[in-house]
């Protein structure tokens, strides 16, 4: 199960740099939703966006927030950075990330290390 809707961005409650906290006016009335930045460029108000109220519906444990999936005006945002783990596999969402398994890690060496469980 999958719950969507879509709607109009009311009011920015919270902003840093990883994310924002945003109040969506929808056909259920009206929501805070996360509106992640790594994905997504900021949000203004105004802003038509897409959000799962999946968990919300169900009153699982997201603090009663919504999540945006994108805005309407998509303007596409480069994810740039080392490694090629993908996170978020087989989705619309999968992402690279740096493993520390990966040779350009600075904890790969925790991987290539002689270990013995030996007086464990």
């Amino acid at each position: 199960m999958i719950q969507w809707d879509y709607g109009e961005v009311t009011e920015i409650i919270e902003e840093n740099q990883q994310l924002q906290i945003v109040t969506v006016q929808h056909s259920n009335g009206e929501s805070k939703a996360i509106h992640y930045l790594k994905f997504h460029y900021p949000l203004a108000i105004g802003a038509q966006v897409i959000i799962n109220q999946t968990a919300t519906h169900l009153n699982l444990g997201t603090g009663g927030y919504d999540f945006v999936v994108t805005p309407l005006q998509f303007k596409p945002k480069e994810l740039t950075g080392k490694g090629h783990i993908m996170k978020l596999r087989y989705t619309p969402y999968q992402f690279s990330v740096l493993s520390c398994e990966e040779p350009a890690s600075e904890h790969h060496s925790l991987f290539t290390e002689e270990r013995s469980l030996e007086g464990i």
